[in-house]
Order: C-alpha cells, then structure tokens, then sequence
C-alpha cells in the first residue's frame, strides 16, 4: 500500500522573479487585523510601523495603506508603562 505524497507547489518562482510586493502587502496587512483582532493592538502597530518605514519613498500606495492602519489602531492602542524609576521606592 502506497501513502499519497502531498502535492507539490506549482513551479518555484526563480530568484530573478521580483516578489510581488502588492500581494506581500495584502499578507501582512491581514495578518496584522488578526492581531488586532487577537487583543494584540502594540504589536500590531509597530509592525505596522515598519512596514512604514520599509515603503517610505519606494512604494507610496502601500505607505499609505499601512500609515493609515498604524493611526486607526494607534488610537486603541494601551498607554505605555513608564519605565521604573529606580530612585523611587516601587509602589505598594
């Protein structure tokens, strides 16, 4: 009795093939709703951060895309914890 193998990929693209940055976006633009969605609104916002930064000034339509998302979730965003100050005694 033979097992079935899982099917293969289609082709690979070869490494000369650039990326396709628009659906790459699109794939981290839904991941990061999901953490949002998850509770998780820092993470996702500094992710959305970088993607940013990584887009600024060579890919403006998805700048846009992820700017906008950063200050719609920056706004449900919790309030950092302010470091402890070590000379003050920790709070009871």
């Amino acid at each position: 009795m033979t097992t079935a193998q899982p099917a293969a990929p289609d082709a690979v693209a070869p490494a000369s093939v650039a990326p396709d940055w628009a659906v790459l976006g699109d794939i981290l633009a839904r991941s990061l709703e999901e953490l949002v969605a998850a509770g998780r609104v820092h993470a996702a916002c500094s992710l959305a951060g970088l993607a940013c930064a990584a887009t600024r000034g060579t890919d403006i339509r998805t700048w846009k895309r992820f700017n906008a998302l950063l200050h719609r979730w920056s706004a449900r965003a919790p309030e950092p914890v302010p470091p402890h100050d070590e000379r003050s005694p920790p709070a009871r």
